[in-house]
């Protein structure tokens, strides 16, 4: 499979706001409405290689947009936050890192719920973690 047909997968689950990247931040694979930069992708990779818990007081920025952490699950790599500013105040966000990639997944808005993009994303991480991604 490609990366693309991996990020195929996730909008076919209704996550319509995703990407897929190496720990470096390069992205591998992404929905064209879909923005983050290097530089925030390897942060949060970095503070799970590292086990700091950083967005607990602070949040995290994710496509320049602020997000409050609500799960942040270093042992299996899980990061979950809501929207903190209002443009993007109803949506969730799910980031999931594994040994060589991280996954971001959002909803567009409230009609596709936060437990499903985060159903998606679990599912393509534990996949990542048998293919050894």
């Amino acid at each position: 499979m490609s990366w693309n047909d991996f990020k195929d997968r996730l909008i076919e689950q209704k996550v319509e706001l995703c990407g897929i990247y190496d720990r470096s931040g390069k992205v591998l694979a992404s929905s064209p409405d879909f923005h983050c930069s290097p530089d925030e992708v390897a942060t949060i990779a970095n503070a799970f290689a590292r086990k700091n818990q950083f967005g607990y007081e602070f949040g995290v920025v994710v496509g320049g947009k602020r997000w409050a952490v609500i799960i942040l699950d270093m042992d299996s790599g899980l990061l979950i936050a809501k929207g903190k500013d209002t443009d993007n105040q109803h949506k969730t966000m799910v980031i999931a890192v594994c040994s060589q990639t991280v996954i971001i997944g959002e909803n567009k808005d409230e009609s596709v719920p936060g437990s499903d993009v985060r159903v998606a994303v679990e599912r393509l991480q534990d996949d990542f973690k048998l293919l050894g991604y």
